[in-house]
């Protein structure tokens, strides 16, 4: 429940973002993203908004621009790494 340690004014374990959850022991966020009934973890950022990017461009990867629920509009910012995102998801078997 309520936690005393805060990262960008939440306490940590809120989160306001679709994907994005604390990690408790790693302190950090954590991104997973659902495709085909598997979870898909997608790694572990410093703060909520980074992790909130990667899943918006690894749901529009996955599910499409058309089809995806994002977090944001418009493009990713550079510090999201497309590439890696892009990696994972094929070693996941979820894209080709």
């Amino acid at each position: 429940m309520g936690g005393i340690f805060r990262a960008g004014g939440l306490i940590m374990g809120e989160n306001k973002y679709r994907g994005v959850s604390w990690h408790r022991t790693k302190r950090k966020w954590r991104v997973k993203l659902k495709s085909h009934g598997r979870d898909l973890n997608l790694g572990r950022f410093d703060n909520p908004e980074t992790a909130a990017r990667v899943y918006d461009c690894a749901a529009i990867l996955v599910h499409g621009r058309g089809e995806a629920i994002l977090n944001f509009d418009g493009e990713p910012p550079d510090e999201v790494p497309l590439g890696v995102i892009r990696a994972q998801l094929r070693n996941l078997g979820v894209l080709k």
